[in-house]
């Protein structure tokens, strides 16, 4: 059980000092994200994703797992939630198709990137099962695609 609470706490680490335990001996420098460097990753009823929080490191991230446990659907979050388009992912090409099946009438992606003056902007895409449309949310302020 300790064990696997360590391993839970890397994987949503906010450090900008992150760095596998095996790696910290060796590193001297401080790892800090990019400017645009995604933070945080919400999903809502997204797929394959009830709720899901992820927290990618400043460095590689590797997404790997079993077949059907969401690794695509992280992959399409990420792509749909900064604008881009379903039909190059080969999944789906209704937006609708992307909210999770069953009761669920909506869902939403929230993207935090980084900024290096420290305001890190949050995008925020509301996906509406019902009318095939979504909504865009910049710090919670409703914005068009093109903004």
């Amino acid at each position: 059980m300790a064990e696997r609470k360590r391993k839970r706490s890397l994987i949503r680490s906010h450090s900008p000092t992150f760095c596998p335990p095996l790696l910290k001996s060796v590193r001297t420098e401080t790892v800090t994200y990019r400017n645009g460097a995604i933070r945080r990753i919400v999903l809502h009823k997204f797929l394959t994703f009830d709720d899901v929080e992820v927290y990618p490191s400043p460095q590689l991230n590797v997404i790997v797992g079993p077949n059907g446990t969401g690794k695509s659907s992280l992959v399409c979050a990420m792509c749909i939630g900064l604008a881009g388009s379903t039909t190059i992912l080969g999944r789906a090409r209704d937006l609708k198709d992307f909210v999770k099946h069953g009761s669920a009438r909506e869902g939403y992606i929230e993207i935090t990137l980084h900024h290096s003056g420290g305001n890190h902007p949050t995008i925020r895409r509301e996906i509406n099962k019902d009318r095939n449309s979504s909504k865009w949310l910049i710090n919670g302020q409703e914005k068009r695609e093109c903004e």
